[in-house]
């Protein structure tokens, strides 16, 4: 009977909590990235002199002062490339700015999306600059970006659309250079989201690329994933992104873009498959909601999942064993609440069955999003009780 009641008194939370973020204009539908083709700049490469030469998707203000490098080429060595193996330069070596540019569609006008961004400079020699436009609307201005980084800045920025469609251009304006000033570009995207949220760095995958010049085949196994720490890349152990009808994603539906994160555990591994990022702007004491949408590898063993923010693990010792959809089926939506201790706390996902031969964990469209404070939110922080929506498939949007 105890058991019985608890369980009503969760239900019963759970519905009473949904009420309070219908009724206060806080219930968010999935996100809807817009497609930016070549995000991370995988999509193709050059292999000839220092890299210069046309990217796939892009329209190159000069061909003689864009083009793609890796860790090895001239221009990206000494950094750390946040996403893939490749990242596209804009060098700037004259009193002519220089551009990257591709038209982008299905914006809708008034809505408020964020613009993703990883930059970082060619190391030991002139700071570059880094203007971004949409249309007519100036997305950012940036100067003097430090030569002595290895590591990319990160740039999230929020604005709303005047025009459903229009050109995005990231340009190097430094029209100034006393010598070569170079900006490196990398996991460029476009995401809806309104007020509330918390900035989440690439947080449907959508601005990451299978890297496939690196490893040579759909898989998609990458070395690194912009915005997430991978806890492991070996034998045993990988992570990457897929699209649909990969080897990974290889059932259902996932509610944003084509692409999804995947965590596999193979081999019988001793250390589970983690991704995770720090997130800040958070208010002690305030609420917020952590959804998520997710699935499993069909045709291999469930994989095992393990949620935890800020510290405290949501899903059950051992983690909660995830079944695929099977076939167009919706991925499953995963909902949390979670009351903040500081202005940081670590979200981490992981794949723990190191028990199986094979098994993979998908992911897409994360976020976070600070809740109203009714009684009832109230009560559920004060109790440290994380919800989770578990088996419950959402429609597509």
């Amino acid at each position: 009977m105890c058991m019985v009641n608890a369980k009503r008194m969760v239900v019963l939370a759970a519905a009473a909590a949904a009420a309070c973020l219908a009724a206060n204009g806080m219930v968010r539908a999935a996100s809807q990235s817009i497609v930016v083709a070549n995000p991370s700049f995988e999509d193709n490469s050059i292999t000839t002199g220092v890299g210069y030469g046309a990217i796939n998707d892009w329209t190159s203000s000069s061909l003689s002062n864009t083009g793609l490098n890796t860790v090895g080429g001239p221009f990206a060595t000494g950094t750390t490339i946040p996403d893939g193996g490749q990242v596209a330069f804009i060098q700037a070596n004259s009193a002519t700015a220089e551009s990257l540019s591709q038209t982008l569609s299905g914006l809708i006008p008034g809505e408020q999306y964020w613009f993703q961004l990883f930059y970082n400079a060619r190391q030991n020699y002139q700071e570059p600059t880094l203007s971004v436009t949409y249309g007519t609307q100036s997305l950012a201005n940036i100067t003097n970006i430090p030569v002595t980084n290895p590591n990319y800045t990160f740039l999230n920025v929020p604005f709303t659309p005047t025009a459903s469609s229009g050109a995005l251009t990231i340009a190097n304006d430094n029209t100034t250079p006393s010598t070569d000033s170079t900006l490196l570009l990398d996991a460029v995207s476009v995401i809806e989201r309104g007020a509330g949220q918390v900035v989440i760095a690439n947080p449907s995958f959508q601005g990451s690329s299978p890297d496939l010049q690196l490893f040579n085949g759909i898989d998609g196994y990458s070395p690194a994933i912009a915005g997430w720490n991978i806890s492991t890349y070996n034998n045993d152990v990988f992570t990457g992104i897929n699209k649909s009808s990969g080897p990974f994603y290889n059932n259902g539906v996932a509610p944003d873009g084509t692409k999804v994160a995947y965590l596999q555990v193979t081999n019988g591994a001793t250390a589970p498959t983690t991704i995770s990022q720090t997130l800040g702007g958070l208010i002690a004491g305030d609420t917020y909601k952590l959804t998520f949408y997710y699935n499993a590898r069909s045709g291999t063993a469930d994989p095992l999942m393990e949620v935890s923010l800020g510290g405290t693990t949501f899903t059950p010792t051992g983690g909660l064993d995830v079944a695929p959809v099977g076939g167009s089926n919706p991925f499953y939506e995963g909902q949390y609440f979670y009351t903040a201790t500081g202005p940081t706390a670590v979200l981490s996902f992981g794949n723990i069955n190191t028990a199986a031969t094979d098994s993979s964990l998908l992911l897409n469209d994360v976020s976070l999003q600070v809740v109203p404070e009714p009684a009832t939110l109230g009560l559920m922080g004060a109790m440290g009780v994380g919800l989770l929506v578990v088996g419950r498939k959402r429609k597509r949007a």
